[in-house]
């Protein structure tokens, strides 16, 4: 296996998995997932929202949700049509 394909599986694996009981259906809570922030995901960041890292504001945090939010396949589960 390269070396690649294990930092890929260990960043699958590590992910935290996130409870938020208000959007869930019936009794149980909606349950995301999301990985560690990335070097690459700081950058498109950083491309979109100039200052985020020393002065994130809400539009720039509503887009890390975007690209971090994930279900338990590793599938986004918001777009931008949610961004409102």
């Amino acid at each position: 296996m390269s070396l690649a394909k294990k930092i890929a599986e260990r960043h699958q694996a590590n992910r935290r998995q996130i409870e938020v009981v208000e959007w869930g259906d019936d009794d149980s809570p909606l349950v995301m997932y999301c990985g560690a922030l990335t070097c690459g995901d700081v950058s498109r960041l950083q491309r979109k929202h100039a200052n985020f890292l020393s002065n994130p504001t809400i539009d720039a945090m509503v887009d890390l949700i975007l690209a971090k939010a994930e279900d338990k396949n590793g599938e986004k589960i918001f777009t931008l049509e949610d961004k409102p």
